[in-house]
């Protein structure tokens, strides 16, 4: 009787660790997914920056009065401060995406947590039902 609920509970044991690894790789999938999917939704948006308006502004004048010097150096720094602002717009999207990645993270925790605890109970059940049939026999044979 008591190699039937050895064989019994190592199954079980077996079962629940394929469960909680199964469940760890879906958590990483489900988190890789997540990313992507806000990678390809999240836009960049470009916050024009005061001084790159004024820049505009100011190179529409020089090229008007037909300074191309002064506004191909103009225009320099215009590209110089557009390539700051899609830094930090990409800055702000990172920062977005990490952020729901880590909310779903947080959440897989939980979850994870929750199903570690319930496999413990079930075998913890398990070998107390093993104990209790292991009692009653010998009880009977006596």
């Amino acid at each position: 009787m008591k190699i039937f609920w050895d064989i019994k509970i190592q199954e079980c044991e077996m079962n629940a660790l394929a469960l909680l690894e199964a469940a760890l790789e879906k958590h990483k999938i489900d988190a890789k997914g997540l990313e992507d999917e806000l990678k390809r939704t999240l836009r960049l948006k470009l916050i024009m920056n005061p001084e790159r308006i004024k820049n505009q502004r100011l190179l529409e004048n020089l090229v008007r009065c037909k300074d191309f010097t002064e506004a191909e150096r103009m225009k320099a720094i215009g590209y110089s401060l557009e390539r700051e602002e899609i830094q930090k717009a990409e800055e702000i999207r990172d920062g977005k995406i990490k952020a729901g990645v880590q909310q779903l993270i947080r959440k897989q925790k939980i979850e994870f947590n929750v199903l570690e605890s319930k496999v413990k109970a079930s075998l913890a059940n398990l070998q107390r039902t093993k104990d209790l049939e292991f009692d009653k026999y010998l009880y009977l044979g006596e």
